[in-house]
Protein backbone atom coordinates (compact mmCIF):
# COMPACT_ATOMS: atom_id res chain seq x y z
CA UNK A 1 0.00 0.00 0.00
CA UNK A 2 1.45 3.60 -0.64
CA UNK A 3 1.96 5.70 2.58
CA UNK A 4 0.04 8.46 3.71
CA UNK A 5 2.19 11.50 2.59
CA UNK A 6 4.35 13.42 5.33
CA UNK A 7 5.15 16.57 6.47
CA UNK A 8 8.77 17.01 8.84
CA UNK A 9 7.57 19.83 11.45
CA UNK A 10 10.40 22.10 11.25
CA UNK A 11 12.82 22.35 14.34
CA UNK A 12 10.89 24.10 17.29
CA UNK A 13 7.39 24.06 15.86
CA UNK A 14 5.19 25.20 18.36
CA UNK A 15 1.46 24.88 19.03
CA UNK A 16 0.43 27.41 16.80
CA UNK A 17 2.23 26.08 13.80
CA UNK A 18 0.46 22.40 14.39
CA UNK A 19 -2.71 24.31 14.46
CA UNK A 20 -2.56 25.53 11.23
CA UNK A 21 -0.90 22.88 9.71
CA UNK A 22 -3.67 20.51 10.88
CA UNK A 23 -6.41 22.89 9.80
CA UNK A 24 -4.88 23.12 6.51
CA UNK A 25 -4.86 19.76 6.08
CA UNK A 26 -8.42 19.47 7.03
CA UNK A 27 -9.08 22.34 4.08
CA UNK A 28 -7.30 20.08 1.44
CA UNK A 29 -9.73 16.83 2.90
CA UNK A 30 -7.02 14.16 2.56
CA UNK A 31 -4.96 11.77 5.39
CA UNK A 32 -1.34 13.49 6.12
CA UNK A 33 1.18 12.99 8.38
CA UNK A 34 3.28 15.77 10.65
CA UNK A 35 6.09 14.29 11.77
CA UNK A 36 7.67 16.52 14.62
CA UNK A 37 10.22 15.94 16.46
CA UNK A 38 10.59 13.21 19.38
CA UNK A 39 12.00 15.70 21.95
CA UNK A 40 9.63 18.48 20.77
CA UNK A 41 8.40 20.62 23.87
CA UNK A 42 4.53 19.99 22.75
CA UNK A 43 4.89 16.00 23.74
CA UNK A 44 4.56 14.91 27.39
CA UNK A 45 6.59 12.34 28.26
CA UNK A 46 4.67 9.25 28.60
CA UNK A 47 5.15 5.73 28.06
CA UNK A 48 4.18 3.38 29.61
CA UNK A 49 6.56 3.11 32.57
CA UNK A 50 5.40 6.50 33.35
CA UNK A 51 1.14 5.40 33.14
CA UNK A 52 1.92 2.63 35.56
CA UNK A 53 3.28 5.23 38.18
CA UNK A 54 1.12 7.78 37.49
CA UNK A 55 -2.16 6.25 36.14
CA UNK A 56 -2.15 3.19 39.05
CA UNK A 57 -6.06 2.40 37.80
CA UNK A 58 -7.72 2.57 34.61
CA UNK A 59 -11.63 2.40 34.73
CA UNK A 60 -13.66 1.13 31.75
CA UNK A 61 -10.95 -0.26 30.00
CA UNK A 62 -11.31 -3.28 27.54
CA UNK A 63 -10.68 -7.21 28.65
CA UNK A 64 -10.96 -9.80 26.12
CA UNK A 65 -9.61 -13.10 24.69
CA UNK A 66 -9.70 -11.83 21.00
CA UNK A 67 -6.92 -9.26 20.51
CA UNK A 68 -9.39 -6.79 18.14
CA UNK A 69 -11.76 -4.90 19.81
CA UNK A 70 -14.96 -4.51 17.97
CA UNK A 71 -16.81 -4.21 16.28
CA UNK A 72 -18.41 -1.64 18.91
CA UNK A 73 -22.47 -2.33 19.94
CA UNK A 74 -24.82 0.76 20.74
CA UNK A 75 -27.42 -1.29 22.37
CA UNK A 76 -29.97 1.84 21.79
CA UNK A 77 -29.32 2.12 18.43
CA UNK A 78 -33.29 1.46 16.63
CA UNK A 79 -31.87 -1.99 14.67
CA UNK A 80 -30.91 -2.91 18.78
CA UNK A 81 -34.53 -1.96 19.73
CA UNK A 82 -36.63 -3.71 17.29
CA UNK A 83 -36.47 -7.45 18.46
CA UNK A 84 -34.86 -8.87 15.21
CA UNK A 85 -32.20 -11.15 16.92
CA UNK A 86 -29.20 -8.74 16.88
CA UNK A 87 -26.56 -9.23 19.49
CA UNK A 88 -22.68 -8.08 20.25
CA UNK A 89 -20.41 -9.89 18.67
CA UNK A 90 -16.91 -8.36 19.90
CA UNK A 91 -17.13 -10.68 23.41
CA UNK A 92 -15.09 -8.26 25.35
CA UNK A 93 -16.08 -6.47 28.48
CA UNK A 94 -15.40 -3.14 30.41
CA UNK A 95 -13.90 -3.36 34.07
CA UNK A 96 -11.19 -1.69 36.11
CA UNK A 97 -7.99 -2.78 35.33
CA UNK A 98 -4.43 -1.86 37.15
CA UNK A 99 -2.31 -0.19 34.58
CA UNK A 100 0.53 -2.33 35.29
CA UNK A 101 -1.56 -5.34 33.99
CA UNK A 102 -3.24 -3.37 30.64
CA UNK A 103 1.14 -3.76 29.85
CA UNK A 104 2.22 -6.64 31.35
CA UNK A 105 0.20 -9.07 29.17
CA UNK A 106 2.60 -11.04 26.35
CA UNK A 107 1.32 -10.82 23.03
CA UNK A 108 0.65 -14.75 23.33
CA UNK A 109 -1.56 -14.16 26.42
CA UNK A 110 -5.11 -15.75 26.18
CA UNK A 111 -6.82 -12.45 27.45
CA UNK A 112 -6.03 -9.24 26.26
CA UNK A 113 -6.15 -5.29 27.08
CA UNK A 114 -7.60 -2.09 25.48
CA UNK A 115 -7.85 1.56 26.67
CA UNK A 116 -9.72 4.23 25.46
CA UNK A 117 -11.35 7.12 27.00
CA UNK A 118 -11.32 10.98 27.40
CA UNK A 119 -8.71 12.52 28.75
CA UNK A 120 -10.27 13.79 31.89
CA UNK A 121 -11.49 10.16 32.86
CA UNK A 122 -8.28 8.75 34.74
CA UNK A 123 -5.59 11.28 34.23
CA UNK A 124 -4.41 13.39 37.32
CA UNK A 125 -4.62 17.65 37.11
CA UNK A 126 -0.75 17.44 36.31
CA UNK A 127 -0.71 15.32 33.25
CA UNK A 128 -3.47 17.03 31.68
CA UNK A 129 -1.43 20.36 32.06
CA UNK A 130 1.20 18.70 30.51
CA UNK A 131 -0.94 17.93 27.38
CA UNK A 132 -2.48 21.41 27.11
CA UNK A 133 0.26 22.71 24.44
CA UNK A 134 -0.47 19.56 22.16
CA UNK A 135 -4.00 19.57 23.17
CA UNK A 136 -4.58 22.80 21.81
CA UNK A 137 -3.23 22.31 18.40
CA UNK A 138 -5.19 19.33 18.01
CA UNK A 139 -8.25 21.23 18.79
CA UNK A 140 -7.65 24.33 17.58
CA UNK A 141 -10.32 23.86 14.61
CA UNK A 142 -13.02 24.20 17.40
CA UNK A 143 -12.26 23.71 20.81
CA UNK A 144 -16.05 24.10 22.11
CA UNK A 145 -16.98 21.09 20.26
CA UNK A 146 -14.12 19.03 20.54
CA UNK A 147 -13.21 16.05 22.62
CA UNK A 148 -9.23 14.74 23.16
CA UNK A 149 -8.69 10.98 24.09
CA UNK A 150 -6.17 8.70 25.27
CA UNK A 151 -5.66 5.27 23.53
CA UNK A 152 -3.36 2.25 25.56
CA UNK A 153 -2.81 -1.18 24.17
CA UNK A 154 -0.08 -3.37 23.62
CA UNK A 155 1.04 -5.60 20.53
CA UNK A 156 -1.15 -7.52 18.90
CA UNK A 157 -4.40 -5.76 20.03
CA UNK A 158 -5.69 -3.70 17.31
CA UNK A 159 -9.44 -1.47 16.53
CA UNK A 160 -10.77 -2.91 13.83
CA UNK A 161 -12.22 -1.28 10.80
CA UNK A 162 -14.73 1.60 11.19
CA UNK A 163 -14.95 5.51 10.47
CA UNK A 164 -15.61 8.33 12.82
CA UNK A 165 -17.78 11.71 11.92
CA UNK A 166 -15.49 14.12 13.13
CA UNK A 167 -12.05 15.71 12.06
CA UNK A 168 -9.85 13.67 13.93
CA UNK A 169 -5.58 14.66 14.84
CA UNK A 170 -3.76 11.07 16.48
CA UNK A 171 -1.03 12.09 18.17
CA UNK A 172 1.56 9.42 19.05
CA UNK A 173 3.80 9.31 22.19
CA UNK A 174 5.28 6.46 23.12
CA UNK A 175 5.45 2.96 21.27
CA UNK A 176 4.66 2.37 17.29
CA UNK A 177 0.98 2.04 15.69
CA UNK A 178 0.16 0.68 12.00
CA UNK A 179 -3.14 2.31 10.42
CA UNK A 180 -4.49 1.30 7.40
CA UNK A 181 -6.76 3.61 5.78
CA UNK A 182 -9.75 3.83 3.03
CA UNK A 183 -11.43 7.09 1.65
CA UNK A 184 -14.93 7.01 2.41
CA UNK A 185 -15.48 5.80 -1.61
CA UNK A 186 -14.71 2.43 -0.42
CA UNK A 187 -17.64 1.65 1.66
CA UNK A 188 -18.61 -1.24 -0.57
CA UNK A 189 -15.14 -2.70 -0.02
CA UNK A 190 -15.60 -2.75 3.51
CA UNK A 191 -18.86 -3.07 3.72
CA UNK A 192 -19.40 -0.83 6.74
CA UNK A 193 -23.14 -1.22 8.73
CA UNK A 194 -25.80 0.85 8.17
CA UNK A 195 -26.61 3.91 9.77
CA UNK A 196 -29.78 2.60 11.97
CA UNK A 197 -27.27 -0.69 13.14
CA UNK A 198 -26.00 -0.83 16.50
CA UNK A 199 -22.84 -1.25 15.06
CA UNK A 200 -23.02 1.37 13.15
CA UNK A 201 -19.76 3.32 11.32
CA UNK A 202 -18.14 -0.05 12.11
CA UNK A 203 -17.17 -2.35 9.08
CA UNK A 204 -18.07 -5.95 8.40
CA UNK A 205 -14.66 -6.47 6.66
CA UNK A 206 -10.91 -5.92 8.10
CA UNK A 207 -8.68 -3.62 6.17
CA UNK A 208 -5.81 -6.27 6.99
CA UNK A 209 -8.11 -8.70 5.39
CA UNK A 210 -8.31 -7.72 2.28
CA UNK A 211 -5.83 -7.97 -0.28
CA UNK A 212 -3.46 -5.01 -0.97
CA UNK A 213 -3.57 -4.48 -5.04
CA UNK A 214 -7.26 -4.37 -4.28
CA UNK A 215 -7.02 -1.85 -1.50
CA UNK A 216 -4.74 0.30 -3.22
CA UNK A 217 -7.30 0.26 -5.83
CA UNK A 218 -9.75 1.74 -3.66
CA UNK A 219 -7.70 4.30 -2.57
CA UNK A 220 -6.19 2.56 0.37
CA UNK A 221 -2.77 3.62 2.49
CA UNK A 222 -0.82 2.74 5.21
CA UNK A 223 0.67 4.67 8.30
CA UNK A 224 3.37 3.56 10.85
CA UNK A 225 3.66 6.14 13.41
CA UNK A 226 6.54 6.40 16.21
CA UNK A 227 6.58 9.23 19.01
CA UNK A 228 6.31 12.39 17.24
CA UNK A 229 3.79 11.29 14.93
CA UNK A 230 0.55 12.87 14.36
CA UNK A 231 -2.23 11.54 11.63
CA UNK A 232 -5.14 13.65 10.53
CA UNK A 233 -7.42 11.93 9.37
CA UNK A 234 -10.75 13.40 7.30
CA UNK A 235 -14.22 12.80 8.86
CA UNK A 236 -15.96 9.51 7.32
CA UNK A 237 -12.48 7.82 6.61
CA UNK A 238 -12.43 4.16 6.93
CA UNK A 239 -9.47 3.34 9.41
CA UNK A 240 -7.88 0.42 11.46
CA UNK A 241 -5.12 0.03 14.00
CA UNK A 242 -3.25 -2.54 15.23
CA UNK A 243 -0.15 -1.72 18.13
CA UNK A 244 3.06 -2.84 17.54
CA UNK A 245 5.29 -2.82 20.37
CA UNK A 246 5.27 -5.26 22.64
CA UNK A 247 6.19 -3.20 25.73
CA UNK A 248 3.01 -1.26 24.70
CA UNK A 249 1.96 1.98 23.15
CA UNK A 250 0.32 5.39 24.31
CA UNK A 251 -1.43 8.12 22.20
CA UNK A 252 -3.94 10.43 22.32
CA UNK A 253 -6.43 11.82 19.61
CA UNK A 254 -8.43 15.21 19.10
CA UNK A 255 -12.28 14.64 17.79
CA UNK A 256 -13.57 18.39 16.84
CA UNK A 257 -17.06 18.08 14.58
CA UNK A 258 -18.08 19.00 11.36
CA UNK A 259 -20.72 20.27 9.39
CA UNK A 260 -21.63 16.64 8.01
CA UNK A 261 -21.69 14.91 11.43
CA UNK A 262 -23.45 18.14 12.98
CA UNK A 263 -26.03 18.03 10.15
CA UNK A 264 -26.58 14.13 10.84
CA UNK A 265 -27.32 14.81 14.26
CA UNK A 266 -29.86 17.19 13.53
CA UNK A 267 -31.43 14.69 11.64
CA UNK A 268 -31.16 11.83 13.36
CA UNK A 269 -32.84 13.95 16.51
CA UNK A 270 -36.05 14.67 13.74
CA UNK A 271 -39.07 13.12 15.86
CA UNK A 272 -40.70 9.89 13.57
CA UNK A 273 -44.18 9.55 13.40
CA UNK A 274 -45.05 6.35 14.46
CA UNK A 275 -45.91 3.16 12.51
CA UNK A 276 -49.43 2.72 13.92
CA UNK A 277 -50.20 6.53 13.88
CA UNK A 278 -53.58 7.53 11.27
CA UNK A 279 -52.85 10.46 8.72
CA UNK A 280 -55.61 12.60 9.01
CA UNK A 281 -55.96 12.20 5.26
CA UNK A 282 -57.34 8.66 6.06
CA UNK A 283 -60.48 9.62 8.68
CA UNK A 284 -62.94 9.84 5.44
CA UNK A 285 -62.59 13.66 5.52
CA UNK A 286 -62.39 16.16 2.40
Amino acid sequence: LPNVPRLEAPAGANAGWLARTLGRAAESGVPLVIGLSANSSLLPEWTPAALIDRVPILTRAYVGGASRFGPYYDENRPMALAGIGLAPSHGFTETSLRTHDLFAAPASASSHSYYSGEVERDLPASMLDELRPLESALIARNPSHASVNLWLGSRPVSAPCHYDAYHNAAAQLSGSKRWVLAPPSAWDVVRVFPFLHPSHAQCQVSLFDIDSVALARAGGSVAQLERGDILYLPPLYFHETLALSVDGVVGVNGWVGCDESDAASRLFAVPRPSRHSTDESDDGGG
